[in-house]
């Protein structure tokens, strides 16, 4: 019998799009994150002062569409998978949501570029990402980073609590041009039959333009 898995209960990471190296795992427990911005002033008397920049406005939502230059994609998921979520923003960031036919969420987002480098740094993108995530761990993944030829690390955490608990994992890749957050959203009470399952489906990842 298909599994079914209710769209309003999985992963953060699936339904936010986020602004955004050797190191042991670090581990970090939180129920949210806050970062704070305080934009640029300029002076009074100065009327050269540069405008701020403009905010990334949406181009697309809740349909598959095409997006130019590098992306990183799930390249061995379960067969069957259906576009569920998607947003496209004017500034080239973008996340795609698609369940497979057993109920496996995957997620691909393309996120502003933040050259992080260290463990701690990644882990902070992460939590922005994912406010309401818990039991995270952070991990540099040499095996994922020879093969992209970019730095990559190692994600998993959770989300929910209870009968609605989701295990969440995947990678986290930084580029020159590009950040990549590819999640994978399992219920908690499914790990047992996808066990050895997510190590193929990162051992798939593909960078393509």
């Amino acid at each position: 019998m298909k599994k079914v898995i209710s769209i309003a209960c999985v992963c953060t990471a699936a339904l936010a799009l986020c602004t955004a190296c050797d190191a042991s795992p670090a581990t970090v427990s939180a129920s949210s994150a806050t970062v704070a911005f305080s934009p640029p002033s300029a002076a009074a008397s100065s009327p050269t002062a540069e405008p701020a920049p403009e905010e990334a406005t949406m181009v697309a939502q809740e349909s598959e569409f095409e997006v130019e230059g590098l992306r990183l994609i799930w390249g061995d998921t379960p067969d069957g998978a259906e576009l569920i979520d998607s947003l496209l923003m004017s500034d080239g960031t973008y996340r795609k949501s698609y369940m497979s036919d057993d109920g496996i969420v995957f997620t691909q987002e393309r996120l502003a570029a933040s050259y992080a480098a260290e463990q701690q740094e990644v882990l902070d993108l992460l939590m922005q990402c994912n406010p309401d995530a818990y039991d995270v761990s952070v991990e540099r993944n040499d095996e994922i980073s020879e093969r992209l030829t970019y730095p990559s690390w190692s994600v998993e955490f959770k989300t929910g609590h209870n009968e609605d608990t989701r295990q969440c994992g995947g990678a986290y890749v930084t580029t020159d041009s590009w950040d990549f957050l590819v999640t994978y959203i399992i219920p908690i009470d499914w790990m047992e039959d996808y066990e050895g399952q997510p190590e193929q489906w990162l051992a798939g990842l593909i960078l393509a333009e």
